[in-house]
């Protein structure tokens, strides 16, 4: 039988036959010198060779599965830069399977991993996982050693943040965000708030990048980078959503969605908020999840609101918190400063928060987080029918900058970040109703077409025909209107403005009699349009005023009597004597 043997003296590979013959040097040495595990379940094991190679040392990682066959083994070696004769590719095999079993009876087996933040250990307990980390199992790193988790020194970070973050109210704001990250992980379910969204939108040089890439220093580094922590759109969707698997209390961030215009922005927000990947199908129908579960909080920076770029769903809006043009940065040059200190520095303040986090109780968290809510819940003003999945958003934000104050004993003005959060609800709240986006849509459409409707008096006589195809019909009255357009076309103005949820729309418009109803449907028959309507009622007022609506003020008025005059016309000497006033006040002799 043959057999490979190691040559430690030569650094090569020795082949003994079935004769005991040796022939010397038939491969460079190849010998496992590491098993590298991997923490999350399902993924794959890795091992380290150890080859030489003129005298050198060289050594790469390859899967243990593609060991399965001659050919697997064969082409992973050749990709690898490894070259043996195909004939004793399985010898080879045999002689690592051998080395690999030593490995373990010797316990020379790391791990990595591909989850950050929070894990749960083979023991129940949780830890938090960065760049290196001792587990129940053994010692784990972060699976991409392209990416540096610590530079620099804690002291001198802390100084940096004292003299540039601190004195800047805006700033404050986004290191409670940047830290946010663990709580809204560790309250995910509690709160039920899956992953926070958080847009930074706005105009060019108010500091979004800068800002996103501060937070990510708070974790590692801050460049911008598809193998870094803040990542770019420059990738798939399908990519981006697999290079967040597993982060679970470090922020999410994806810098500059303006350049994604290829990218279904409705699906992106859905998939960060809900916190897991899309499922695909296998075999029979079979479903099976793909990756990681992610939570915690996911910054996106857009010179345009994100949804602005998506579909416009109910749901959807309470998933983002839109930072409204926020200006962040005090400055150019102060956005200079801080680039040019955090290219070296990074990595500290948001492992020692996370350390401090896990050291609270359960019951401390919750309970802090609740007198949070209630706090921010009672300085709300304006209320709708989301602002109670919005609170729970916002008070654990909150909550986090009475955390990291306590911590790391900052003065923060915690009055002024509650202002701040609060805004963002309040700012848009009595608009924010998909419906009455709906309804503005409906107007808009009505003003542009106005021509394609049939118009008539409130005694049905026609005042106006309508020039083309017929959209609806408006029926004048002193100081309203109503509008009644077919239901299939207000479903294609919906539609058009990317407003797809017709029968929760129709449903408002009825409970706040924007709409006619007809024996408890939203829409009507019609004869004039010989289909169902839906009949909108319009206010005639400055605001809803158009350029084509009547507006003679007592024209529809019931009341309205023809003017009476009380001069007599038909007598000549009353004719002469106007005509004479009239000369006289011209300054014309008669």
């Amino acid at each position: 039988m043959l057999e490979l043997t190691a040559n430690y003296k030569t650094k090569k590979f020795d082949l003994i036959d079935e004769k005991n013959n040796v022939i010397h040097d038939v491969a460079n040495l190849l010998i496992p010198i590491e098993i590298i595990g991997a923490l999350e379940e399902g993924s794959e094991t890795f091992m380290t060779l150890e080859t030489y190679e003129q005298g050198q040392l060289r050594t790469f990682d390859v899967k243990l599965s593609e060991l399965s066959s001659q050919t697997d083994c064969n082409r992973v070696l050749t990709n690898n830069l490894y070259f043996i004769n195909f004939k004793l590719v399985n010898h080879l095999r045999q002689f690592i399977t051998y080395r690999l079993q030593e490995l373990q009876a010797k316990n020379r087996i790391s791990f990595s991993h591909r989850s950050l933040g929070f894990w749960q250990d083979i023991d129940d307990s949780t830890i938090f996982l960065l760049g290196k980390n001792q587990t129940k199992r053994g010692p784990s790193t972060y699976y991409k050693d392209t990416l540096s988790f610590q530079q620099g020194k804690e002291s001198d970070y802390m100084e940096f943040v004292i003299s540039e973050i601190l004195p800047y109210p805006n700033m404050q704001l986004a290191f409670v965000m940047g830290l946010s990250s663990v709580t809204g992980s560790y309250l995910k379910d509690y709160a039920d708030v899956g992953t926070i969204v958080l847009n930074f939108c706005g105009a060019s040089s108010t500091g979004k990048s800068t800002t996103a890439q501060f937070i990510a220093s708070l974790w590692a580094d801050p460049r911008i980078g598809n193998d870094s922590l803040v990542r770019t759109f420059n990738t798939t969707q399908g990519a981006m959503m697999q290079s967040i698997e597993g982060f679970n209390g470090v922020p999410i961030i994806l810098d500059d969605a303006t350049t994604a215009a290829y990218m279904n922005k409705t699906t992106l927000v859905y998939q960060l908020a809900q916190g897991e990947a899309r499922a695909r199908l296998v075999d029979y129908g079979r479903s099976i999840r793909q990756g990681q579960e992610w939570s915690g909080c996911a910054i996106i920076t857009s010179e345009l609101p994100i949804l602005s770029e998506s579909e416009t769903r109910q749901g959807l809006i309470a998933r983002v918190i839109d930072t409204n043009d926020m200006v962040w940065t005090d400055s150019a040059e102060h956005a200079v400063r801080m680039k040019n200190f955090i290219k070296t520095n990074y990595g500290h303040l948001g492992e020692s928060f996370a350390s401090y986090f896990l050291s609270l109780t359960d019951n401390e968290i919750k309970v802090s987080y609740q007198d949070a809510k209630d706090e921010v819940l009672q300085a709300i003003v304006k209320k709708d029918n989301l602002t109670e999945r919005i609170v729970n958003k916002l008070a654990i934000i909150y909550l986090t900058s009475k955390l990291a104050m306590k911590h790391f004993d900052f003065e923060l003005d915690l009055e002024s970040i509650k202002a701040t959060l609060i805004e963002f609800d309040q700012v848009d709240v009595e608009n924010r109703h998909i419906a009455i986006r709906a309804l503005d849509a409906i107007k808009l459409y009505i003003q542009q077409n106005h021509a394609k409707f049939d118009k008539y008096d409130p005694n049905g006589t026609q005042l106006e025909h309508s020039k083309g195809s017929l959209s609806g019909i408006i029926t004048f009255y002193k100081d309203t209107m109503d509008v009644a357009i077919p239901s299939e076309i207000v479903k294609s103005i919906l539609r058009n403005n990317r407003i797809y949820e017709y029968k929760p729309v129709l449903k408002y418009w009825g409970s706040k009699d924007i709409i006619a109803q007809q024996s408890g449907r939203n829409t009507i028959n019609l004869c004039h349009l010989d289909s169902r309507a839906v009949k909108f009622h319009l206010e005639r007022t400055a605001e809803t005023m158009m350029p084509w609506l009547y507006e003679a003020p007592n024209f529809y008025s019931t009341d309205a009597r023809p003017p009476i005059y009380k001069e007599n016309y038909n007598n000549d000497e009353d004719i002469k004597a106007i005509f004479e006033s009239f000369d006289r006040d011209e300054g014309h002799a008669n």
